[in-house]
């Protein structure tokens, strides 16, 4: 997958621009089963728990900017590890799925939490993969709840991703 440099930070293509690919010469756009494969269907329960996900690792990664509370970060890292076991199904099902579209797996940085950051760099670079996992989320969450609507039904206001 293409990304865009933004600064510092690498941003994966699409999250920026419409998808499709290519067929000889010609460029086709995804129809809404390859853009949105099956496994992409969330039930209600998986929706908030991929809520609590993005919570958790937003939260971890600004305890890590601000260098706050060392309770308040044990409490995040808490969290994540009992995601971890609880949910161990919906990340590794997330992790596949991140894998395939280049994106940042939420399971990777929680089995990364162990390592702390001890400088700087360290610091920024797992705030970036928070940041890139709960991006990856957020497009998760934006999908329909059902396989069967499609992308392209969507008004162009409606879409999130």
């Amino acid at each position: 997958m293409a990304t865009i440099l933004v600064g510092f930070f690498d941003i994966p293509s699409c999250y920026k621009a419409p998808v499709s690919i290519g067929v000889g010469s010609a460029q086709t756009p995804l129809t809404s089963r390859e853009s949105m494969p099956s496994r992409m269907v969330f039930t209600t329960t998986e929706r908030e728990r991929l809520g609590v996900l993005v919570n958790n690792l937003s939260f971890y990664a600004s305890q890590i900017m601000i260098q706050g509370s060392p309770e308040l970060t044990k409490r995040a890292l808490a969290n994540l590890d009992k995601m971890k076991k609880d949910d161990e199904a919906l990340l590794r099902r997330l992790d596949e799925l991140a894998r395939k579209q280049s994106d940042e797996s939420p399971l990777r940085v929680i089995e990364d939490v162990v390592r702390m950051p001890t400088d700087i760099a360290q610091m920024l670079t797992f705030v970036r993969r928070c940041l890139l996992a709960s991006a990856f989320l957020g497009h998760c969450l934006a999908q329909p709840t059902q396989a069967s609507v499609a992308t392209n039904e969507l008004s162009p206001e409606k879409r999130l991703h």
